[in-house]
C-alpha cells in the first residue's frame, strides 16, 4: 500500500467530524430559513461528510450523523427532511407530473449531467447562473474547484448545477497490470506516458502482443485491451479530432459522420475486430489477466482482486488529432434546484454546510484532503506507488466532459440503448461504422432540435 507521507486511521473518522463541527460557528449566518422545513433526496444516501462510504445514511442516520444534522438545521433556522430515496429520475416525468399538481417533491436533489439536461429541457429545474457567485468555488478542495459554467453543468444557455458531492470524480485512464508487462517483455508505460511516446499506435501495438492464447486451449485468455465501449468510443473521436457536433450558422449538428471522427471509430472498432479489445472488463477486471483497461480509475480497488499483479494508472493515449492526454468524466454528479424554491441560493448554502462541500464548513483543508485519499473514499490505500499518485491528481486536475449533456441526452432519447447496439452491429455483425451512424443521424438530429429549440 503506498502513503502520501501519513496514513488516517479508522478512529480518525470522528476527529474529522468533530474537526467539520467546530468550523461550523464560523459559518455564514446570512441565510435563515425562519423554521421552513427543506426537502432533501439523494440517490447517495451513504455518501456523508463524516466517514466511508455506507459507514452512515442520511435516510437513517445514527446519533453522529443525526448531531450533524441538527447542527445544520440550527445554524440555518430550518428542518431538513430526506424524502423520495432512491434514483426517483427513472421516471423522467416525476418532477413535472409532481409541479403541475402544484406539489414540489424536494428542494435539492443529485443529478447526473444528461439527466439534468433532461430535467432541463422539461422546464423543472431552476438556472443557476445568477445564483452562483464567480467565486463559488473559492471555498472548494483544489479536486473539486470548478467554474460555475462548466459546461459539464450547463444546458442551452443556462447553469443548472453545481459540485454537490466532493465524493467522487469519476475520470476515466488506463488501468495497467505491471508484473504482466514485465513478464511479457513489454514497454513501461509509466516511461511511454513521460517521454511523450504513448501514443494510440503504441496501445494498439501492445493490445496484439498481448492478447494471447496461454494454455492453447484456442480460448484468448489474457487480454490486451478491455475497455468500455461508449466511453472508448467517445475518447478515440476526440483523439483523433472529430468531434459530435459541428455549429452549423448557430445550430447544433450532429457530426459523428465527419472523416476525422470516422477515421476514430474505424481505429477503435478495428481492435475489437481484431480481437485485442473486448468490452467484457466489468466482468474480468476482479482476475486481472489483461494487460490495460479504459475505466473509470476509481475502480482500482476492485482490480486484479483475484491475482497476486501489481496494477498501475495512466493517462489514457495521444490520439493524431490532439496535442493533449484528453481526460473524459464517466459520469458528472451535480447538486441541482428544482424550478420553484424561493431561495436557491440558500438551499445551495444548506448543502454546502450538510455535505461539507467548502470551507468554513471543511475547517482543516489538509485534513480534508487526506481523509479523501485514506478514508472517504479511500483510494491511496490501494495506490501502490508514486507514479500512480501523481498521474490520478494530474488527472483528477485535467478532466473534462468529453460530450456535452445535450449530446448524451439526445443519443439517448433517440435510443437508450445506442451505444450497445452501435457495438453489436459494427463490431458482432461486421456492418459499415459510417452507414450505421448516417442511418441514425437524422433520428438523433431530430431530438437535438426539439431539445434546443432550433
Amino acid at each position: 500500500m503506498f502513503t502520501k507521507g501519513k496514513m488516517l486511521v479508522p478512529s480518525l473518522i470522528l476527529v474529522i467530524a468533530l474537526v467539520m463541527a467546530s468550523g461550523f460557528a464560523a459559518a455564514n449566518q446570512e441565510f435563515d430559513f425562519n423554521g421552513e422545513t427543506l426537502k432533501f433526496q439523494t440517490r447517495w444516501w451513504g455518501v456523508t461528510p463524516l466517514g466511508p462510504r455506507n459507514e452512515f445514511d442520511w435516510y437513517g442516520p445514527d446519533s453522529l450523523l443525526q448531531a450533524h444534522i441538527e447542527e445544520i438545521e440550527e445554524m440555518f433556522n430550518c428542518k431538513i427532511e430526506w424524502v423520495e430515496p432512491g434514483e426517483w429520475f427513472g421516471d423522467q416525468s416525476f418532477l413535472v407530473t409532481h409541479m403541475m399538481a402544484g406539489d414540489l417533491p424536494f428542494h435539492f436533489t443529485h443529478l447526473e449531467e444528461e439527466r439534468m439536461a433532461i430535467q432541463a429541457s422539461l422546464g423543472t429545474l431552476a438556472p443557476l447562473e445568477d445564483v452562483l457567485e464567480d467565486d463559488f468555488y473559492e471555498g472548494y478542495p483544489d479536486l473539486f474547484k470548478s467554474d460555475v459554467r462548466n459546461p459539464g453543468y450547463t444546458f442551452g444557455n443556462h447553469v443548472y448545477g453545481f459540485e454537490a458531492l466532493n465524493f467522487q470524480r469519476e475520470v476515466v485512464g488506463i488501468i495497467w497490470n505491471i508484473d504482466l508487462f514485465e513478464r511479457e517483455g513489454l514497454p513501461n508505460l509509466y516511461e511511454l506516458y513521460e517521454n511523450g511516446e504513448w501514443t494510440y499506435e503504441v496501445m494498439a501495438d501492445i493490445a496484439r502482443k498481448a492478447t494471447k492464447d496461454t494454455d492453447g486451449d484456442g480460448v484468448i485468455d489474457q487480454m490486451g485491451l478491455y475497455v468500455d465501449p461508449q466511453r472508448f468510443y467517445t475518447h478515440a473521436v476526440y483523439s483523433f479530432g472529430g468531434s459530435f457536433e459541428r455549429n452549423a450558422n448557430g445550430k447544433i449538428e450532429f457530426a459523428l459522420n465527419d472523416p476525422k471522427s470516422l477515421q476514430g471509430l474505424e481505429f477503435a472498432v478495428g481492435l475489437f475486430r481484431e480481437g485485442v479489445a473486448n468490452a467484457d472488463y466489468w466482468g474480468k477486471r476482479r482476475d486481472g489477466n489483461f494487460a490495460m483497461g479504459y475505466y473509470y480509475v476509481h475502480d482500482l480497488p476492485n482490480v486484479g482482486q483475484n491475482s497476486t499483479d501489481r496494477f498501475g494508472i495512466v493517462p489514457p493515449p495521444k490520439g493524431p488529432g490532439s496535442d493533449e492526454h484528453l481526460v473524459d468524466i464517466w459520469s458528472q454528479w451535480m447538486g441541482v434546484i428544482p424550478l420553484g424554491v424561493e431561495n436557491p441560493r440558500g438551499v445551495i448554502e444548506v448543502a454546502k454546510a450538510l455535505f461539507g462541500l467548502s470551507e468554513p464548513y471543511i475547517a482543516d483543508m489538509s485534513a480534508w484532503e487526506d481523509n479523501w485519499w485514506y478514508v472517504s473514499p479511500g483510494h491511496g490505500n490501494y495506490i501502490q506507488d508514486m507514479e500512480t499518485f501523481e498521474n490520478w491528481q494530474w488527472m483528477l486536475g485535467n478532466a473534462r466532459g468529453l460530450l456535452a449533456p445535450y449530446l448524451k441526452m439526445a443519443i439517448k432519447m433517440a435510443d437508450w440503448d445506442w451505444w450497445t447496439k452501435f457495438h453489436n452491429a459494427v463490431v458482432t455483425d461486421g456492418q459499415s461504422i459510417s452507414a450505421y451512424i448516417d442511418q441514425w443521424t437524422p433520428v438523433i438530429q431530430a431530438e437535438l432540435d426539439s431539445v434546443l429549440g432550433q
